[in-house]
């Protein structure tokens, strides 16, 4: 609605009242529940390494999704990994780390830092690829395309909240595990409806990836909280945001390096960019790339078990 009416720009606009509600009530009311460690200082070394690290390889693989891999864009990915391969060495003998690689020996926090990454992978890419179908492909508005895509992100927010209330009265294994199945059936249909797919037939994969997510966020977060020393857990918790988001990030360019392979570049850059690209794109050629998209999205899904 933002998008039709005001542009795209006021997408950012909104974050401003709802952000600024939420930080004077987190101020109010949240307390802490151990006494935070202010002696530790900050790890310079660390920060110098992996902010750089991170945003050249990010910076390298995802333009290289977009424009075509070339030697800079290969020599930027490749400098950040050094970047980060040194930052990984530095954090072992850091007093106070950035990054607690400590944490990742607690089987309970690595395998849910790191489902948390694969399950990131397979969701970031989804709304991509519905967007550049329902825009690109069947040339809706951002409105009607929008509106198409509610009930994904009403299945998530509707099993969020629930699924986190059953886990803690009953254990979050079996929501997380249920979540990661369920969702890999939303993609897994995603990738099996035919190219003039009714919208029934996207709205229940749609339902089953949001219940699926939902299903899985909330409990596997709690179980990472859980699973380090209290005075840990705001480390723990950066660190699992940190492979959420850097997961979202690379399914976006996994999404457009595979649908680069069956649909030609100049229509693929044409559709993200939001220029009407009418005839000229190929519906078996789009629908080809998008259900190998969702295959392998479901394949990195499943993975997280």
């Amino acid at each position: 609605l933002l998008t039709s009416t005001l542009g795209w720009r006021s997408i950012f606009w909104i974050s401003l009242p709802v952000g600024g509600f939420a930080t004077l009530w987190a101020h109010k009311r949240l307390r802490e529940l151990s006494h935070p460690q202010r002696q530790e200082r900050v790890d310079y070394m660390g920060n110098m390494l992996f902010g750089p690290g991170l945003g050249l390889f990010l910076f390298g693989s995802t333009l290289g999704a977009f424009e075509g891999y070339d030697f800079l864009h290969i020599s930027l990915a490749v400098a950040g990994l050094i970047l980060i391969a040194a930052f990984l060495y530095v954090e072992t003998g850091a007093v106070n780390p950035m990054l607690d690689l400590k944490l990742f020996r607690i089987v309970e926090f690595s395998g849910g830092a790191f489902s948390n990454l694969l399950t990131a992978v397979s969701r970031g890419g989804l709304s991509l690829i519905l967007v550049l179908y329902l825009q690109g492909a069947l040339l809706l508005s951002p409105l009607r395309a929008g509106i198409e895509l509610v009930p994904f992100s009403l299945a998530f927010v509707t099993a969020g909240p629930l699924s986190g209330l059953l886990s803690d009265r009953y254990g979050p294994k079996i929501f997380v595990t249920s979540g990661i199945l369920v969702g890999s059936v939303g993609l897994l249909l995603f990738a099996l409806v035919p190219e003039a797919a009714s919208y029934p037939e996207l709205v229940t994969a749609m339902v089953l990836s949001g219940l699926g997510g939902g299903m899985f966020a909330a409990p596997n977060l709690a179980r990472i909280m859980n699973s380090v020393p209290a005075v840990r857990r705001g480390v723990a918790s950066g660190m699992s945001s940190l492979l959420f988001n850097v997961g979202s990030l690379l399914s976006i360019s996994l999404t457009f390096i595979l649908m680069a392979y069956s649909v030609p570049r100049p229509v693929l850059d044409a559709i993200f960019s939001g220029v009407a690209v009418g005839g000229n794109i190929n519906l078996p050629e789009f629908s080809h790339a998008m259900k190998m998209v969702f295959f392998v999205l479901a394949l990195l899904n499943t993975l997280a078990l």
